[in-house]
């Protein structure tokens, strides 16, 4: 709370009258991130697979250490809140968490054949994790872009993206 009252720039008790509850002020947040973490993800619209998932992963690395050196990681993929007290959290992370998995998964199978698509989704995800984990935990920006850049060439290599379609139809869209 404190911290979210920093972030906020106004005093705790201004922050609960604001909000409501604790549980209301967390899903408030959660949202706002919610909102960068869509951003990033519109990323994925690119012409090539590379191209997408760098762009993406770049643009979360920008979320998630927006102060270098100090990173702040990502709330909605870090932190696990207790389900029993705090449902309504529980539900909005989920919601994000199943919003990136199924972007990720869409822009993959656009262009790699199955079942190597579902696993290359499950390897971008763990890939989007270890950034947030990464990122709060302190690493540089640039060793996080640098990781971002490789991996992309790396998911567009085991894709077989050159054999089949490169291209993905923005108006297919992030939030299907």
């Amino acid at each position: 709370m404190d911290e979210l009252s920093r972030g906020a720039g106004i005093n705790r008790p201004s922050l609960r009258l604001a909000f409501g509850d604790r549980e209301s002020i967390v899903c408030a947040a959660v949202e706002r991130h919610g909102c960068e973490i869509r951003a990033a993800l519109q990323e994925l619209c690119r012409d090539s697979l590379e191209d997408s998932i760098k762009a993406m992963l770049r643009r979360l690395v920008t979320i998630y250490s927006p102060a270098p050196p100090a990173g702040r990681g990502c709330v909605l993929l870090t932190l696990t809140p207790a389900r029993d007290r705090q449902p309504a959290v529980s539900a909005a992370i989920a919601n994000v968490r199943m919003e990136i998995s199924q972007a990720v998964a869409r822009r993959i199978r656009a262009a790699t054949p199955e079942p190597a698509a579902v696993t290359l989704t499950q390897v971008c995800l763990g890939m989007i994790f270890w950034l947030a984990v990464e990122a709060r935990g302190g690493t540089s920006r640039e060793t996080l872009n640098r990781a971002a850049d490789v991996f992309a060439q790396f998911i567009d290599q085991c894709s077989g993206a050159g054999k089949y379609s490169t291209s993905f139809p923005v108006e297919a869209g992030v939030h299907e």
